[in-house]
């Protein structure tokens, strides 16, 4: 499970907005892996929950458009707003890993030289 490797230590702002409606916040995560072993993990579980994210989002695209077709669609948008909110803070998520293991992997080959 993915919550096993994260916390959300801040969340700020909501006050922005992308040109696809989703409200942009500043997240700031405290990550709970320590060796490369358990960064790997951590990406596996990330890739599949994006995997699964992106079924779920496209699943909700559909049956936006399906409702549109019969004029009762806009309650539906909510959830794929929702969805699209999410899948900006797992891109977040990923992007501070990425620089947390960097870090990471150059405090260990200083340590090694």
């Amino acid at each position: 499970m993915l919550s096993e490797y994260y916390h959300i230590s801040k969340k700020e702002g909501g006050w922005l907005w992308n040109k696809k409606g989703v409200r942009l916040y500043t997240y700031t995560f405290e990550f709970l892996w320590e060796t490369r072993e358990e960064y790997l993990s951590f990406v596996q579980e990330w890739k599949a929950d994006w995997k699964q994210l992106s079924a779920r989002l496209k699943a909700a695209k559909l049956k936006v458009k399906e409702a549109m077709r019969s004029g009762e669609g806009y309650r539906d948008q909510e959830h794929v707003k929702s969805l699209k909110e999410y899948a900006w803070m797992l891109l977040e998520m990923r992007r501070q890993g990425k620089v947390l293991s960097w870090k990471q992997a150059k405090a260990q080959k200083e340590a090694a030289a």
